[in-house]
């Protein structure tokens, strides 16, 4: 059995009109972690234990949440990289709901819900097709 320890942030600001999230938000998750690791000798950690970050963030509030960018994209995007190589989750609001909503209807179980959200990087649940009123979707 794998130990985790995982270390969560949530950030944003009720009034951040940002289109993506601030570098200082995935610099403040990095930094704790990296201190836990340096502080080994120091605390008392759970036998094999791998510590973990997860960033949840609320950005670009002025538009709806269908018109918002995915969190750092663009100039930013290699700091999605940089998270999935320090095995630091990065989910935005929207993409929380979501898989909240998405579970609650029976679309996405328990399960797979969980397993997305132990990925590492970007988490997104993006719909790949609609029949009627059903949405399938693929776990990305």
């Amino acid at each position: 059995m794998v130990n985790t320890m995982p270390l969560c942030m949530v950030r944003g600001h009720p009034f951040s009109y940002h289109t993506n999230p601030k570098v200082q938000e995935f610099s403040a998750i990095l930094g704790r972690m990296a201190t836990l690791y340096k502080r080994q000798s120091d605390l008392v950690l759970p036998k094999a234990a791998t510590v973990s970050g997860f960033l949840v963030l609320n950005y670009d509030i002025k538009n709806p949440p269908a018109r918002r960018p995915k969190a750092y994209t663009g100039e930013l995007e290699h700091i999605v990289q940089s998270a999935d190589e320090n095995s630091i989750a990065l989910l935005s609001t929207v993409e929380l709901h979501k898989i909240v909503v998405a579970v609650k209807e029976g679309i996405l179980s328990k399960v797979d819900a969980r397993n997305l959200l132990k990925k590492s990087g970007r988490i997104e649940l993006i719909a790949v097709a609609s029949r009627k009123h059903e949405l399938l979707f693929a776990l990305v």
